[in-house]
C-alpha cells in the first residue's frame, strides 16, 4: 500500500483531469482515512508494506501497479502519462522482497483489470485501460505456466477497471454491475465465448447485481481479507446490507477525500504474495 503524502498536492482543479482524480483533496482528511484503513488491516492481521517517497499521486491505487503470481509479480504497463513510471516503485519494493519479477514490455496493462475467479482461472478486463497487446502480454506470462485459464472480458469505454465492476468474494459469491458486462468474454484456452453473468451463474455463484449509481461509488470494488471479512465504502449500505446477509463482516471505509483520487478499497491493495 501507499499512504498519501505531499504529491497528491500537486492535484489541482486545473490539473485534475490530467492526473485521473475526481477532485483535487486534502492531503491531512486522506492521511487520516488511509490510516484507518491500514489499521484495520492490521488489526485483522495482514501484513502492510508500505511503499513510500514517490511523486506519484496515482500510486495510492497500488493495485493497478503490478498483479501477483504464484511465481512472482507481473509489473504493468499503465495507460496515461501520470502513471507511467510507477511500476519502478514497486519493481525496487519486489526485489527487496526477493519476489521474482515480470514486466509487461507493450501495450497497454494495468492490475485492477486482473481479477481472479480462482486460484485457476484469471479474468481479465479489456478496455481504456488494457488493450489486446497487454492481453497477450499477460496470456504469454501467465497462461499454462500460473493459470489454465485466461478469460478476456470487453469493457464498455467508460468502465476503467474491471474490479469496478465485477468482484468475486468467495467461492460462490461475486458482485457485479451486469450492465458492464453486455459484451461476449473470450476464454482464451478453450476459444469459446461467453455472457459472464450466465457464465458465473452456471458455475453456481450467487450474484449480488449493483446500480448505476452504486457503481460510480465503487459498489463492486470490494476487498475481501480473510474468509468472509470484506471492506467497503461506508456509504455502500445497500452493499453492505447484502453482503451481511450473507454471513460478511464488512469494515465500512470512510472514504470521501479517498475516493476523490477516483479508486476504491480494492485499488488501494496490491497482494504482495500469492500462495
Amino acid at each position: 500500500m501507499h499512504r498519501p503524502s505531499d504529491e497528491v498536492e500537486l492535484i489541482t482543479e486545473s490539473n485534475v483531469k490530467e492526473f485521473l482524480y475526481r477532485k483535487p483533496v486534502s492531503k491531512k482528511k486522506m492521511q487520516k482515512e488511509h490510516d484507518l484503513y491500514t489499521q484495520f488491516l492490521k488489526d485483522e492481521g495482514v501484513e502492510v508494506v508500505l511503499r513510500d517517497n514517490t511523486v506519484c499521486p496515482n500510486l495510492l491505487f497500488t493495485r493497478d501497479t503490478a498483479s501477483v503470481t504464484k511465481k512472482g509479480a507481473v509489473l504493468m504497463r499503465p495507460k496515461f502519462a501520470a502513471r507511467f513510471f510507477e511500476p519502478l516503485y514497486l519493481k525496487k519494493l519486489f526485489e527487496t522482497l526477493h519476489i521474482p519479477v515480470m514486466e509487461i514490455t507493450r501495450g497497454c496493462a494495468e492490475g485492477g483489470d486482473l481479477v481472479y475467479l480462482n486460484e485457476d482461472t484469471l479474468m481479465v478486463g479489456i478496455g481504456p485501460r488494457t488493450d489486446l497487446d497487454g492481453l497477450q502480454q499477460i496470456e504469454d506470462l501467465l497462461l499454462g505456466k500460473t493459470v489454465k485459464e485466461i478469460i478476456a472480458i470487453p469493457l464498455p469505454s467508460w468502465r476503467v477497471h474491471l474490479d469496478g465492476t465485477l468482484m468475486i468474494l468467495d467461492r460462490n459469491t461475486a458482485i457485479m454491475h451486469s450492465d458492464s458486462l453486455i459484451f461476449p468474454a473470450k476464454l482464451l484456452e478453450e476459444d469459446e465465448l461467453i455472457f459472464v453473468p450466465e457464465f458465473l451463474k452456471d458455475k453456481g455463484f450467487d450474484l449480488i447485481d449493483v446500480t448505476d449509481e452504486e457503481m460510480k461509488n465503487f459498489g463492486p470494488n470490494i476487498l475481501v481479507i480473510n474468509p468472509h471479512v470484506a471492506v467497503s465504502y461506508s456509504w455502500n449500505t445497500r452493499i453492505i446490507s447484502e453482503l451481511e446477509e450473507r454471513s460478511f463482516e464488512v469494515f465500512p471505509l470512510q472514504g470521501h477525500e479517498l475516493v476523490k483520487a477516483a479508486g476504491g478499497p480494492h485499488c488501494m491493495t496490491c497482494p504482495v504474495l500469492r500462495s
